[in-house]
């Protein structure tokens, strides 16, 4: 049964570790705790690549692009939404609250670079 549940909490697991993870560059956090995001932000790359290569394709309906000329390689689902953000079909309608949520998320306001809502 959990099975099953799997296209709706796995996303959601990675957002809740990109949470926890990105959390390292936030200033006057003690060591321990750094070292635990730092733990947790290589697990969530991880989940990212595995699921901008598989669930998050089919959610889009295309795979990450590869290198192409000046164009970096989308390993991961953020580098995706990059693109995506700019995009003119209706992917930019999902990739907008995407990039906004993961820019309030990050202490530096700037995981998705070049947007602004």
């Amino acid at each position: 049964m959990i099975y099953l549940a799997a296209p709706v909490w796995l996303p959601l697991l990675l957002l809740v570790l990109y949470s926890i993870g990105v959390q390292y560059n936030r200033k006057g956090l003690p060591e321990p705790f750094v070292t635990i995001c730092k733990v947790v932000a290589a697990i969530a790359l991880v989940l990212d690549f595995v699921l901008n290569w598989t669930l998050l394709s089919l959610y889009l309906w295309e795979l990450p692009r590869p290198k192409v000329g000046d164009q970096k390689p989308e390993w991961t689902f953020s580098d995706r939404i990059e693109r995506l953000v700019f995009d003119t079909g209706w992917r930019r309608l999902v990739a907008r609250p995407i990039a906004w949520l993961l820019n309030v998320i990050d202490p530096n306001h700037n995981h998705i670079k070049n947007f602004v809502l």
